[in-house]
């Protein structure tokens, strides 16, 4: 069967959410390029002369923009399929992966790059995430590439988050879908004020749920189809909480926006399993981004585990994690040790168990890298014992 699109957005998404359109095959062969350039996601197979096209409910729009007419055929899409809960995309296993680096986007902005990251092969594992998030694994050696292509697919859909923006503010209507077209409906009052709800309207907006809302005398309210309404009410409270918790590290801990990226994948699982506070006591703006890594690589760990078993340290993930900081935190008291003296990470750590066991500054300041860690062992034990040793001691 020929098939077009994206097959990573086919099968990381509910059917329920999907739409059917149907185009003869050479009105796609024209439309195809301009399709493909849009930043739509969606994925077709032909079928007697005709192209069926699966497509989000919330891009329908978008897509007639495209062809021009607003009289395309659309159904709904009416084979029941739904992604496993680990709902994975990839073209190659997470363990295989070198040097891992981790990119965090809202879900349609991931999947769309993962197709054009598939299309020029680059390796990469991936995870789908319930609150609307995702995250790509990609070799550091890669992961510029992919920020390139991340510029690329916002620049693709800007013109429509242009258009969506100009329609919201029109009599402060707010959602990607209109209301008439929401049929089994469902109203709530949400807890958000305005200025928390635009802080996270462009990624509800991309959402794959259809919704409608209104802001009216501070308060946001919404309107979603009946059997969505749970799922929408936890995307909502998700992108909230994230939110809060970028908020926090930028403003009590002056993280910039690098730093932020850096640590998205981290902030996506402290989203479902800590409070929005937590990571702040664990991420500060002078680490750098190995220290960072090192960090996140515990900091992941321990929340895999449910609340109790971080409460009794189980299997030491607590201990783990407060040691990575301690570890940070010394490795930059000392930085102006280590500064210009070219050690490797045997030596580094060595000046740093010196440093722990209580050798002071100014005694750590006399090494270079001519010390192995045995002699920088032998000094520190010489030192604290009360004896300055000379060159030749050691």
């Amino acid at each position: 069967m020929v098939t077009y699109g994206n097959s990573f957005w086919n099968t990381a998404t509910d059917n329920r959410y999907k739409s059917i359109i149907s185009v003869q095959e050479d009105a796609y062969e024209k439309l195809k390029d301009a399709i493909n350039n849009s930043g739509i996601n969606y994925y077709a197979y032909v079928q007697n002369g005709a192209v069926r096209m699966a497509v989000d409910d919330k891009d329908i729009n978008r897509l007639t923009q495209i062809t021009g007419t607003e009289k395309v055929n659309v159904q709904k899409s009416s084979k029941p399929y739904s992604p496993p809960d680990k709902n994975l995309i990839g073209n190659t296993a997470y363990k295989t992966i070198p040097k891992k680096t981790y990119f965090s986007a809202d879900r349609d902005t991931a999947l769309k790059m993962a197709e054009i990251m598939n299309n020029n092969g680059i390796k990469f594992s991936g995870r789908i995430y319930e609150n609307g998030k995702a995250t790509l694994t990609v070799s550091e050696s890669d992961f510029e590439a992919v920020k390139d292509i991340n510029r690329i697919v916002i620049e693709m859909r800007k013109q429509f988050v242009k258009q969506d923006t100009e329609r919201s503010n029109d009599g402060n209507i707010i959602g990607n879908t209109p209301y008439a077209e929401i049929k089994n409906r469902h109203f709530f009052v949400s807890g958000l004020k305005p200025d928390n709800y635009f802080e996270i309207r462009e990624f509800m907006e991309n959402q794959s749920i259809p919704y409608s809302g209104l802001i009216r005398d501070n308060k946001v309210m919404f309107t979603v189809n009946k059997e969505d309404a749970a799922e929408f009410s936890r995307t909502l409270l998700s992108a909230h909480t994230r939110q809060l918790i970028v908020n926090n590290l930028k403003n009590e801990n002056n993280l910039s926006d690098h730093q932020i990226s850096r640590i998205q994948d981290v902030i996506d699982l402290a989203v479902a399993s800590a409070g929005p506070f937590f990571l702040n006591s664990y991420y500060k703006a002078d680490y750098s981004d190995t220290q960072l890594d090192y960090i996140s690589e515990r900091m992941r760990t321990f929340l895999s585990y449910s609340e109790t078993e971080r409460t009794l340290d189980k299997d030491g993930v607590y201990s783990a994690l407060l040691d990575a900081r301690n570890y940070c935190d010394t490795m930059i008291a000392i930085g102006g040790i280590l500064e210009g003296k070219d050690y490797n990470q045997e030596q580094a750590d060595a000046i740093l168990d010196a440093f722990n066991s209580g050798l002071s500054e100014t005694a750590l300041d006399r090494l270079d890298n001519t010390f192995n860690p045995d002699d920088i062992k032998k000094y520190s034990e010489l030192f604290l014992a009360g004896n300055s040793p000379q060159r030749g001691q050691t």
